[in-house]
């Protein structure tokens, strides 16, 4: 009888294997009987078969990169703003009406209540990286969020009333669910849980008073598969490539608008100039020289892109690469590199040079008639990047006077050059004899402009300045100084919040106690008490009014003030990365 039973369970198994093959699931399409494995296009198979996503999105083709159009946000439409935030503020009271000032990535934007600009993180949400760091969907994150709360008619930000914490983790930043009115008139719509629904970020918000709602629409995007989960599909806006391209910073400034639109790879090198905190770091490079002979330019660049070296061709001429420079090497023999013709032809009694201290030899600022080899003339310009590498800890490679090789993704922003996603595999110190950065000595400030395109990016020095005003970011202990020169011309001065200027006990100026009237943060610098530690720490624009520097040095790039609530335009602004760069006039 036992055997009976398990010959009737083994024939409904192979019925059942049997009608798996012949029907619907994955067997035959049309009811043939030949294999048939169903591909789905837009949610349909050739044979009629209709995909069960299981998901609220409609007929998505997760094989393809979709828009934001085509994903449903159900959770979105139905979740409703109930809170009263009329003649409330956000600041104040959790909840209130604000206006956007800027942007900046897909969780973070900075906004405006009355005279008080701040830093709000999104509550509950984690979009991928676009801007010290790079990760694929981090620019279309950007765009979407920037877009949304570029075109809305209102914005409302709420505190979450279950998790009552005011700032995140770094403290300086609002956490705040974002609530917009697309129209006037229109139901708000809640961005964090939208962000969600259109596959930017999968769902943080366990704890939080609108958990269940971003925790559902969480599960349903997933069965979508498309975006963040899906790796099979490929970020148009980011280069997946393992390697970079090498690149001159002069070939990366003349292309920047392509380059940034592409987020291309790159890989270049130059001295360490400046330190932005920890973790950031602005690099120089003096465009690559040129092959000469004597006063003969032979047009082939001596870079990383063409590392070869001269030597004696076939025909008694000197070749770069597989290019004959028609130029004969005298007392040169055939296939003899340049190093062994610099050790063979040495005069009687001196000692050659090992190869690596030679090869700096061949470095000359200006032609040399009387040279009958090839030798390097640089063109003498110098141009600059930033680098951004988040907290990942390499300091110590990018001490100041190093020369580095650095991978990463480049970006414009704001017409500033910068490399992002800079990490410490990323960096190669190629030569640790530290060199003196080089610095542009600018007379007539009038010059630094938006169009003057080769002083940008670039080591500066300027004279007697005057600070006649500024602002302090309210987001961060950054600030901004006006100043004029002796002619009255006009320019900025920016500090960034991780640059720390100071004076100690022995300096002349040490910091106040006393808060400003307009934060209640923000502390002076004048004569007299020193803090604790018997140290200051500059943080606030009002200690410079009045004063004048009688030397400047700082990093000649863009700012826009909008982006913090200020009046004007873009404009040039020099910034400042170390109290040693500036000197008081007395």
């Amino acid at each position: 009888m036992k055997k009976i039973f398990i010959y009737i369970l083994t024939f409904v198994f192979m019925l059942g294997l049997s009608g798996c093959e012949m029907g619907g699931g994955t067997g035959t399409g049309g009811g043939g009987d030949t294999p048939h494995t169903h591909e789905f296009v837009n949610g349909k198979c050739e044979c009629g078969e209709v995909e069960d996503t299981g998901s609220t999105g409609g007929e998505i083709d997760n094989t393809k990169v979709v828009t934001d159009d085509q994903l449903k946000t159900p959770y979105t439409d139905d979740l409703k703003l109930t809170a009263s935030y009329a003649g409330k503020s956000f600041l104040k009271d959790g909840i209130g009406v604000v206006t956007l000032t800027n942007a900046i990535d897909g969780d973070t934007a900075t906004f405006k209540e009355g005279g008080t600009t701040f830093t709000v993180r999104f509550n509950a949400i984690n979009t991928p990286e676009s801007t010290y760091k790079l990760e694929p969907w981090g620019k279309a994150a950007a765009r979407f969020t920037a877009n949304t709360l570029k075109k809305a008619a209102k914005i409302v930000l709420q505190t979450d009333t279950v998790n009552t914490a005011r700032l995140d983790s770094t403290g300086k930043r609002y956490l705040a669910w974002v609530w917009y009115q697309p129209t006037e008139g229109a139901d708000f719509r809640l961005l964090n849980l939208e962000i969600v629904e259109k596959s930017y970020s999968s769902s943080k918000a366990s704890g939080t008073m609108y958990a269940d709602a971003l925790q559902d629409a969480d599960l349903e995007v997933q069965k979508l598969r498309v975006r963040i989960f899906n790796s099979k599909v490929q970020d148009p806006d980011y280069d997946y490539s393992e390697t970079g391209k090498y690149l001159t910073i002069k070939e990366i400034r003349e292309n920047a608008e392509e380059y940034s639109a592409s987020n291309i790879k790159v890989i270049v090198r130059g001295i360490v100039a400046r330190k932005n905190g920890s973790y950031s770091a602005y690099i120089q490079q003096q465009e690559d020289g040129v092959w000469h002979i004597g006063g003969t330019s032979l047009e082939i660049k001596a870079s990383e892109e063409n590392p070869d070296m001269p030597q004696v061709g076939e025909n008694g001429n000197w070749w770069i690469g597989e290019v004959d420079t028609n130029i004969e090497a005298v007392n040169g023999v055939v296939g003899q590199t340049l190093y062994a013709y610099y050790v063979a032809n040495l005069p009687a009694g001196e000692t050659a040079l090992d190869e690596a201290t030679w090869h700096e030899t061949l470095v000359h600022n200006e032609i040399d008639e009387n040279i009958n080899y090839p030798y390097i003339v640089q063109d003498g310009e110098w141009y600059g990047i930033y680098l951004y590498g988040g907290f990942s800890g390499q300091a110590s490679k990018l001490t100041i006077g190093y020369e580095v090789r650095v991978g990463g993704n480049f970006s414009l922003y704001a017409g500033s050059l910068q490399i992002t996603n800079v990490n410490p595999e990323s960096i190669e110190v190629i030569n640790r004899e530290k060199q003196a950065p080089h610095i542009y000595e600018i007379n007539d400030v009038s010059t630094l402009t938006l169009t003057n395109t080769q002083i940008m990016n670039c080591l500066v020095e300027v004279r007697n300045l005057r600070v006649t005003g500024g602002y302090n970011t309210a987001s961060s202990d950054g600030f901004t100084l006006y100043c004029v020169d002796e002619k009255g011309n006009q320019i900025n001065i920016r500090v960034d919040g991780n640059t720390t200027l100071h004076q100690t006990k022995e300096g002349s100026y040490v910091q106040v106690k006393a808060a400003t009237d307009s934060t209640g943060e923000k502390g002076y610098w004048s004569d007299g008490v020193l803090d604790a530690d018997a140290y200051g720490i500059v943080n606030c624009y009002e200690f410079f009014v009045g004063k004048t520097f009688s030397v400047l040095r700082g990093v000649v790039g863009v700012y826009d003030p909008s982006d913090e609530g200020q009046p004007s335009k873009a404009q040039v602004q020099i910034m400042l990365s170390l109290v040693s760069d500036i000197e008081f006039a007395e």
